[in-house]
């Protein structure tokens, strides 16, 4: 551990410790849990997960401020951590070991502080006000980076500079405008990364361009070039005003590698982000909480990449809710042909979504390739302690029988 991060535990150690003499420490969660899983393979178990995990979350907050941490794992080690001061003229964030705030960045992302910290350090975000214009200084003590951002508005005109650096010859600069006039809202930006060119021994610049117009009735045009990878990129995307439909299409030339991607999607219901629609998570065996098990009614999606000289991928995707927040499916195939001359590859999945009662979930799935059949099915039953899944599922290797094999998995938490 780095003697900053060792004087950062030591600090928030005695935040808490002040904030329980201050303001009462207020508990809102206080939890112990305990969890398993094991997998068998033809009747034998090949593995034999066993965690005993302890989870305790405290907050204390006063007059303008508040702060959150867990306390993880068998040896009840600090975990993810949040502080923060909410009241004017300064607003302080300081949150690390894993747990995630916000983005905060340019437009086109060129400068950017990421949200997740990481999982053993942190990150430092302080925002204030400086000539009427808003003022952002990050710290990402995992990599040493600093960030100082500032934008103002002008009208309906906005001006924003950017500044990363770890003072070891690495940087990232920008500055940027959005305006908007009758019918559009036009951004840009201009960027460039200062990199070490040991053969100068100096830093080398290497600029960014990009313009991007969103139109009122929902057409988004983006365009952007980068001089370090030599990469020119045009992207048109346009959602109709319902929601319902989204075209997309782009195009990159990255030193003479070329892309073109285009994609439809068709909903029937404006449920939640038309992006997520096909969100799944978790190998083939695996059950997680995806996306698509909260859309409704039916959605229907195609996407094709063309990458010039190499290859071409087709994803096309279907979903059906057939008993309105009971029953829903979700297919997806994909198929990839080789400019080389290989063979096809392809795949078919279908999943299955049952609901029997608010505690108990059926979750079916097929997968299909040309090697293997894959079938099964996982059952999630949630207690108001914790929950017990389990799956059982087939696999059928196409041309050697001896790579068949039945899977039986059983998971379970228990809280206390």
């Amino acid at each position: 551990m780095k003697p900053f991060a060792k004087r950062l535990v030591v600090v928030l150690a005695l935040l808490f410790a002040v904030s329980s003499v201050a303001a009462a420490i207020n508990i809102n969660n206080a939890s112990v849990a305990l969890r398993g899983r094991n997998i068998w393979i033809n009747g034998s178990r090949t593995n034999a997960e066993y965690t005993d995990s302890r989870t305790i979350i405290f907050t204390s907050s006063g007059t303008g401020w508040s702060a959150r941490a867990e306390f993880t794992g068998a040896t009840v080690a600090i975990g993810k951590f949040n502080f923060q001061t909410d009241e004017a003229p300064f607003r302080l964030n300081v949150w690390g070991r894993g747990h995630s705030l916000s983005h905060y960045g340019t437009p086109f992302t060129w400068v950017r502080q990421t949200n997740a910290a990481h999982a053993s350090n942190w990150k430092a975000r302080l925002t204030f006000q400086l000539l009427e214009g808003e003022t952002v200084f990050g710290i990402d003590n995992n990599t040493s980076d600093y960030y100082l951002f500032y934008k103002k508005a002008f009208g309906d005109t906005q001006l924003g500079a950017a500044h990363k650096t770890n003072f070891q010859h690495t940087t990232s600069s920008a500055v940027y405008a959005i305006t908007k006039v009758p019918g559009v809202t036009i951004t840009g930006e201009v960027a460039a990364d200062g990199k070490w060119d040991a053969g100068s021994a100096g830093t080398k610049l290497e600029p960014k361009y990009g313009l991007q117009g969103v139109f009122d009735f929902g057409l988004t045009l983006k365009g952007t070039y980068t001089t370090g990878n030599k990469q020119i990129m045009v992207e048109a995307i346009q959602l109709m005003k319902d929601n319902l439909s989204r075209y997309y299409g782009k195009y990159t030339d990255t030193n003479g590698t070329k892309e073109i991607i285009g994609e439809v999607h068709f909903r029937a219901k404006n449920d939640q982000g038309i992006t997520n629609i096909w969100g799944t998570t978790g190998n083939w065996w695996q059950y997680a909480t995806a996306n698509w098990t909260k859309n409704t009614g039916w959605a229907v999606g195609a996407k094709a990449t063309r990458k010039v000289d190499n290859n071409l991928a087709l994803v096309l995707n279907g979903f059906y809710e057939f008993v309105p927040g009971t029953v829903k499916s979700l297919a997806t195939v994909n198929y990839t042909s080789y400019d080389s001359g290989a063979d096809p590859t392809w795949n078919a999945t279908v999943r299955g979504w049952y609901k029997v009662n608010n505690k108990f979930f059926i979750l079916p799935q097929v997968d299909v390739d040309q090697t293997w059949i894959k079938a099964g099915t996982y059952f999630d039953y949630q207690i108001n302690t914790g929950r017990v899944y389990a799956g059982a599922f087939y696999e059928m290797h196409r041309d050697d029988e001896t790579k068949s094999q039945e899977r039986f998995e059983l998971g379970w938490q228990l809280g206390l």
